[in-house]
């Protein structure tokens, strides 16, 4: 599987998710293929600002036909405050989108977990996706 990486919002983050991909292709035995294009960290943070998700969308579909033309099979974002937009992602992309939603989702109910805490300094933000994690109470700090 190609896998198509949307990064640059969080370098660190494009970096985990690099280094992590390489060592489970490794472990499983398999090629690893990946291209990852590089989005502006100043059109999220604008967009997450201005409440625009259906703009940023469109961005992240102009480098989601860089990734299909790369061969990319599957695209993932890095970054989870990116997800903001994942609705209207999801809608227009010309290729499947793999997002952590669901699987933070999982995981909080598999442990069991009754709070969340999420915490954004800059923009005092609630993403949208976290209010469908009920019965999960959240805290905003």
């Amino acid at each position: 599987m190609h896998i198509g990486i949307i990064g640059g919002i969080g370098p660190a983050a494009t970096d985990f998710y690099y280094r992590n991909l390489i060592k489970a292709h490794a472990l499983a035995n398999k090629k690893f293929v990946l291209t990852i294009v590089h989005a502006e960290v100043s059109d999220v943070i604008g967009n997450i600002a201005a409440n625009t998700p259906g703009k940023q969308a469109k961005i992240f579909i102009q480098l989601a036909y860089r990734l299909e033309a790369s061969g990319a099979d599957v695209i993932a974002i890095s970054s989870i405050a990116a997800h903001f937009c994942i609705a209207e992602f999801i809608a227009l992309s010309p290729l499947p989108i793999i997002s952590i939603i669901p699987t933070l989702e999982s995981e909080l109910k598999k442990r069991g977990l009754k709070k969340l805490a999420y915490s954004d300094i800059v923009f005092q933000w609630k993403p949208s996706y976290l209010e469908e994690f009920r019965p999960l109470t959240l805290l905003y700090l």
